[in-house]
């Protein structure tokens, strides 16, 4: 019983000494991972394509129309 709930103790301490040193620099993952072999940028803000309506239809993607 002893070790149960000393190991409960800890599992709260550890849980919560992460929750309060993980978030203190986020940073996105472009920025932290790179290597010299690889480029990796910003990906910038538009990723669908100038034509996306946000509809789920296969024709308006292709030509532009509604269907």
């Amino acid at each position: 019983m002893k070790v149960l709930v000393i190991g409960i103790a800890v599992s709260v301490l550890v849980a919560i000494g992460l929750g309060y040193f993980l978030p203190l620099e986020p940073k996105l993952s472009w920025q932290a991972y790179s290597s010299t072999s690889t480029r990796v940028d910003d990906p910038g803000s538009n990723l669908v394509g100038p034509r996306w309506t946000g509809e789920n239809d296969v024709r308006a993607a292709v030509d532009g129309t509604r269907g």
